[in-house]
């Protein structure tokens, strides 16, 4: 607390501060707390995004309306436990060798024997509390029960599984599960764990607070309380823009080793109105996430720590739902990459204004940002990601700084400002222009008037990287042979620009 200051204050205005005054002093002093939400399979549909225009989020909006919005942020890896593992250690997973959903941290040497984010705060003097999914796999029991000193409600599982008997058999292959609950609220862990987040912002903390709640929704199964669903009328729902050309000038590396569901996807298009459901199940999904969320923003507002939390929200991974022929991640195409993500500052640092921020970002970023932020101890040779401080302050600072994604070995997506630029195992490639191809329609790659492009970005590559211990090979993916075009698209998506806040 700065005494001097508040004397100084007290003489000139005659008045003693008032008990409100001196605690919003004494906080502006101290370490801020931080408040980390991660949502599963949450992609760029939510309002300031523009992802689908039809999705209705109004506390992420509110959220971002107070905080910098990274509009070009991307995963390290488009898949749930790689991606997360990265995030908490700050490490590549290149590096790591962690690259699918079997990769057990606790098994991975690289990853286990890191300094995690949540223990690094702990060991800066922070009460550190869990709820619902952070981790996909865990790191070894002594590292994971040192990281927390509340894990009353870790996990608890993805909620209401509902088999649809409508779906025709040749669909059930993997689409079974998209319906509206009817039983209440709390047998879905997501509304039982975020009720654990609201309790422990009500309660009294001595110390600074890292407090993460991980969403299993959007994640499937599809499953909502019933008024979720009752927000997307089903005769309104509208297809993702589709291409019918889109696969003609991808490698056949690409086309044979990364869709896996393409014949299911066309049979989805083909009947009855089984894609819009799908579609539909998503949306409700993410708005009772966003629900949830608005719960938690509410519980922070009334409590005494609403001026001295820094908030940070992110997705773990992007979804395809039939772009490019595929459902769900595991692609390095934008879809299944650009994520969410958002830092919402304390109000006592108001030196940081909302804004979004167009500069690419990645989440590996996130932990070297904190660290800088809250103004922990370094963290010595680990860290991977950039310090995002800088562009908190001047979001519209050059930045030349790309992000990378990568999935399984070998392969890799270099995301700069305008351009993604993907590289496979095999040597084939991909360029894509954001600014007038979001969709990424046309690949440029192979194209002389873009070999500078091409080359400028190549340089970012890794030159090497871990081999993993795969227990799933690209080559153990492959989906059909290519097929006729389908029918021609629905409305183009508009080119890339985050919504003003």
């Amino acid at each position: 607390m700065n005494y001097n200051k508040i004397t100084y204050l007290g003489i000139s205005a005659g008045l003693a501060l008032s008990p409100l005054q001196a605690a919003k002093n004494k906080q502006a002093d101290e370490k801020p707390n931080v408040l980390f939400i991660i949502m599963d399979d949450m992609n760029d549909w939510i309002g300031v995004l523009g992802g689908n225009n039809q999705v209705k989020t109004p506390n992420l909006d509110r959220l971002a309306a107070r905080g910098v919005v990274f509009s070009n942020a991307y995963t390290a890896v488009p898949l749930s436990n790689p991606s997360r593992a990265a995030l908490m250690t700050g490490k590549q997973p290149f590096v790591t060798g962690v690259y699918n959903n079997q990769h057990e941290l606790s098994k991975f040497p690289e990853s286990n024997n890191s300094l995690f984010m949540p223990q690094h705060f702990k060991n800066n003097g922070y009460t550190t509390i869990i709820a619902g999914k952070i981790f996909h796999t865990k790191p070894s029991n002594d590292v994971l029960n040192n990281m927390w000193d509340d894990m009353k409600n870790i996990d608890g599982g993805y909620g209401p599984w509902i088999k649809n008997n409508q779906l025709p058999e040749h669909l059930t292959q993997r689409w079974t599960n998209y319906e509206a609950w009817t039983g209440p609220d709390t047998d879905f862990p997501d509304v039982i764990n975020s009720q654990r987040i609201v309790e422990f912002l009500g309660e009294k903390h001595e110390k600074p607070f890292f407090a993460a709640m991980g969403f299993y929704r959007p994640h499937s199964p599809y499953t909502a309380p019933k008024r979720y669903f009752d927000l997307y009328p089903l005769e309104e729902i509208k297809q993702p823009a589709l291409n019918p050309d889109d696969l003609n000038d991808l490698p056949e590396y690409a086309v044979n080793n990364f869709l896996r569901d393409r014949k299911q996807i066309q049979l989805l298009r083909a009947e009855g109105n089984y894609y819009e459901q799908m579609v539909r199940a998503y949306l409700a999904c993410v708005s009772f996430a966003d629900d949830n969320i608005g719960k938690i923003l509410d519980a922070l507002e009334k409590s005494p720590y609403a001026d001295n939390t820094c908030i940070v929200l992110v997705g773990d991974n992007g979804f395809h739902h039939g772009e490019k022929e595929h459902w769900g991640k595991t692609t390095l195409w934008r879809e299944a990459n650009h994520v969410p993500f958002i830092i919402a500052p304390p109000r006592l640092k108001n030196k940081i204004k909302p804004a979004v921020c167009e500069s690419p970002v990645g989440l590996i970023d996130i932990y070297p940002t904190m660290v800088d932020f809250c103004g922990l101890s370094p963290v010595q040779n680990q860290l991977a990601g950039n310090n995002l401080t800088p562009l908190l302050h001047k979001p519209a600072m050059k930045w030349d700084k790309p992000a990378i994604s990568t999935f399984l070995p070998g392969n890799f997506v270099v995301h700069s400002s305008n351009w993604n630029y993907i590289r496979y195992k095999d040597g084939s490639h991909e360029l894509y222009n954001l600014t007038s191809d979001e969709n990424e329609w046309e690949n440029l790659a192979d194209k002389p008037a873009y070999k500078h492009i091409v080359e400028s970005l190549s340089k970012y590559l890794p030159t090497s990287w871990h081999p993993g211990a795969q227990t799933s090979s690209p080559e153990q993916m492959k989906s059909p042979a290519r097929r006729p075009a389908m029918k021609a698209p629905a409305q183009r998506r508009k080119p890339r620009a985050a919504r003003p806040i």
